[in-house]
């Protein structure tokens, strides 16, 4: 069926490369603070609603995990400002992105001033003129508390948009982190494919918390590959208690594709990346494809059982 109204467009980031003692988590805090009081702007001239659910937990993140949580941030950006841009037309993104092997604080502010950059695109369209400075610098903030306040701007930002994220945005992100888990099963136990799980029959009547639910399982599995190969993670627990809407899952596969990706690269993988959603695609098509996910991470579970030390030769 064709979909009608909707606009692509190919987005280059080329994440810059870190230099020592320039930006820390406190800078980059500021920055996602003064995204949040960009939107608080945007969200009155429009006559939105306001986020009020209460702050996720997290904790021990890493600024790879905060980097992939500002590029969900910057696509919604990106996508309210095209959808302003061109009178509220259905604006689906494809995302091209190479980011760089170890990620840096100052690889997550630079995302942070391209959302910024997105958001004026906003107020310029809506004619509005104000200015936001940023809080005080707290240097006990840490990339934790970034996750945190970028999580927070991400779901104000949902609201602000006319089309909010779908099912197809949520199944391309899942199809990424299939992508280069397989790659990377491939490198470190060839011929794996030959009894690789097969694809799950999708199931109707499948609901976004269902697959919100499913995803928390991913991502505790990649929790405990993390720690039978001695590596570090994110502690985070989605909250399931106020309502859970597509663009809740597409930040958590987000997530899961950003531990997934570490995996790759810590097996000597390193490729761009492109994200194309699958506009025709329905809950119950992401539910199953996540199914398959969480089986493909319990195959890498038992490799990294017998093989703690699989990550030796690679980066990341």
């Amino acid at each position: 069926m064709a979909c009608l109204g909707v606009q692509a467009a190919v987005l280059a980031l080329q994440a810059v490369p870190a230099r020592a003692g320039e930006i820390a988590p406190p800078d980059v805090y500021q920055s996602v603070m003064v995204i949040q009081g960009e939107l608080e702007h945007l969200r009155r001239a429009s006559g939105k609603a306001r986020d009020t659910r209460p702050a996720i937990t997290v904790r021990d993140a890493a600024p790879r995990e905060v980097f992939f949580q500002a590029i969900t941030l910057w696509v919604k950006a990106d996508r309210l400002c095209n959808e302003h841009r061109r009178g509220g037309a259905h604006y689906a993104i494809r995302i091209e992105i190479a980011p760089p092997r170890s990620v840096s604080p100052r690889d997550v502010w630079k995302l942070t001033q391209n959302t910024r950059g997105r958001l004026s695109c906003v107020r310029r369209v809506l004619d509005l003129d104000f200015d936001v400075a940023p809080p005080p610098r707290d240097a006990t903030k840490t990339p934790s508390d970034v996750f945190r306040a970028i999580a927070q701007a991400n779901r104000q930002i949902n609201l602000l948009l006319r089309h909010p994220f779908a099912p197809g945005d949520v199944f391309a992100m899942v199809m990424l982190a299939e992508d280069y888990l397989g790659e990377t099963l491939d490198r470190l136990t060839p011929g794996w494919r030959t009894q690789a799980p097969r694809p799950v029959a999708p199931v109707a009547a499948k609901s976004q918390a269902d697959v919100l639910r499913e995803l928390t399982r991913c991502f505790a599995i990649a929790r405990r590959i993390a720690r039978k190969s001695g590596l570090e993670m994110i502690v985070f627990k989605p909250d399931f208690s106020h309502g859970v809407e597509a663009s809740d899952a597409f930040d958590m596969a987000a997530l899961v594709f950003s531990e997934v990706r570490y995996f790759a690269a810590k097996a000597g993988i390193a490729k761009r990346f492109k994200i194309r959603p699958r506009t025709t695609k329905t809950t119950a098509d992401v539910h199953a494809r996540v199914l398959l996910l969480k089986r493909l991470l319990g195959r890498f579970e038992k490799h990294a059982e017998t093989h703690a030390g699989w990550h030796a030769a690679g980066s990341g």
